[in-house]
């Protein structure tokens, strides 16, 4: 089989991420970063023509790892290609010449398949109708986002052999953006940003995310990515609340389970995403309502609800142990900045402007409130974000653009009314069967506060709009549908 048995060693995926962060921190806007990339991009298609499966896998860590996609590119004609999309052309390719080759399309009348038909009717008819209305450029970047909507398909139509390669190098890749993250914060809160200037221009250019300051010695390290810890902290939370074992905790949470999700709930906490934290606690909440179908004492909630709540401490411990670590000496205070940022207020920059399109999007997406007005259609509106002000003509924070912080009203806006119940029926389908398993499938359950977790962020930072929602939530989903994998209690 390729690769070989020794892919599964999880220590040679944190050396591979590693290396490959190395390599794109090193050459990233040099001359050699064409030639890298169009290396790793052959190299990935040996990978998908030998074994479509670990090439599965390897798309689903780049989601994981790159956030943005352009963790390295391909310039063509003064214009970057990414690696995500590159990777996932050849992927598309390689599934269709299977399919061709092996002339077996009866899974295409799968109910599943029949739903994401009518999903991407609706995103075709976004992309024929902004092509007509709207401008070319706005257009294919609005659109490009939906693209990973056909990666469902071999996903789909492979996840009995992908699923359980996944299985065996998912924790060192969740791990690797935890500590990555953490890592960043420690030398963000004890070295000054221009002995720091080499990162934050790879950590931006690339894609990764944003480094913005936070107060104290405290900066914000953010990444798109991070969606990622919030499913895997959704999962671990819903695990806990829907324990039912009679032994005590200890016996099934070891010290290995607990600091892993210290490290993922850390690398959460210094994302500084509201919308992270908002998600997190739809996931929470829904976890503790479905938990009521299974078997528990009421002292059994009791330890397990107190058990989160002292992780969550402890993670938010971790946090600040980090900004205090003595060597070298913090560059200042960061003391309650946990606390200032959870607090609510319209007066915050990224809140403020965020209510500030509200009005304006609304208003648009009354317009055309059925059929929508297609991918690329843009909205004006004013902002007082300073880091958008800076960018504005004459600094007037007058904007107009085409991506919107409202995830759901977004996608209304694009596809109409008609388009967004065809786009969230194939969800909510997938999601339903899910639901009818929790019963004899508890990891099931786990997998829907999950979703429930993502679908909240939706709200305010669009994400089934994106790549990163869109594998996520495939991902998700399927493996409830993998009879063997989940037939275990909790």
């Amino acid at each position: 089989m390729f690769p070989n048995k020794n892919i599964n060693k999880q220590w040679l995926w944190w050396l591979g991420l590693l290396a490959l962060d190395l390599v794109s921190f090193v050459i990233f806007g040099g001359f050699l970063a064409n030639w890298v990339a169009v290396i790793i991009v052959v190299l990935f298609a040996v990978v998908a023509w030998k074994n479509l499966a670990w090439a599965v896998v390897l798309l689903i860590t780049e989601l994981v790892v790159a956030s943005q996609g352009y963790w390295f590119s391909i310039t063509v004609g003064g214009t970057a290609v990414s690696l995500r999309l590159a990777i996932f052309l050849v992927i598309m390719a390689a599934f269709l010449a299977r399919e061709v080759a092996a002339r077996d399309f009866a899974w295409l009348k799968d109910k599943v398949v029949r739903w994401w038909l009518l999903a991407g009717l609706a995103i075709v008819w976004g992309a024929v109708w902004g092509w007509v209305n709207n401008d070319f450029a706005d257009w294919f970047l609005d659109l490009n986002g939906y693209l990973y909507i056909f990666a469902f398909l071999p996903l789909y139509r492979y996840r009995h052999e992908w699923m359980p390669k996944l299985l065996s190098v998912w924790l060192p890749v969740v791990l690797y953006l935890s500590f990555k993250t953490i890592i960043l914060f420690y030398l963000y809160s004890h070295f000054t940003p221009e002995a720091l200037d080499p990162i934050y221009h790879w950590i931006r250019d690339t894609g990764w995310g944003e480094i913005t300051y936070a107060g104290g010695n405290i900066f914000r390290i953010f990444s798109q990515s991070q969606i990622y810890l919030l499913i895997a902290a959704a999962f671990w939370a819903a695990g806990l609340l829907l324990y039912t074992d009679t032994k005590p905790l200890a016996y099934r949470f070891k010290a290995a389970h607990i600091g892993v999700a210290l490290v993922v709930m850390a690398g959460l906490l210094i994302s500084l995403s509201r919308s992270f934290w908002l998600g997190l606690v739809a996931g929470i909440v829904f976890a503790f309502v479905i938990g009521f179908w299974y078997k528990q004492t009421a002292r059994q909630k009791l330890v397990n609800v107190c058990v989160l709540l002292v992780l969550l401490v402890a993670s938010s411990g971790l946090v600040l142990a980090v900004s205090h670590f003595p060597l070298p000496k913090p560059l200042g205070d960061a003391t309650g900045f946990l606390l200032e940022r959870a607090s609510v207020g319209t007066g915050e920059a990224a809140g403020a402007s965020r209510l500030q399109l509200l009005g304006p999007l609304w208003q648009s997406v009354s317009k055309a409130w059925l059929l929508g007005s297609g991918f690329g259609s843009t909205v004006t509106y004013k902002t007082s974000d300073p880091r958008v002000v800076r960018g504005t003509a004459g600094a007037s924070g007058i904007r107009t653009t085409y991506a919107f912080e409202w995830g759901y009203l977004d996608t209304w806006l694009k596809i109409g009314l008609i388009g967004l119940v065809l786009y969230l029926w194939w969800w909510l389908g997938l999601a339903y069967l899910a639901f009818k398993k929790i019963k004899r499938q508890p990891l099931a359950a786990a997998i829907l506060v999950s979703v429930v977790a993502i679908a909240a962020t939706n709200m305010t930072t669009p994400y089934l709009n994106h790549p990163l929602g869109i594998g996520a939530l495939s991902v998700l989903l399927l493996f409830t549908h993998h009879e063997q994998i989940f037939e275990q209690p909790i």
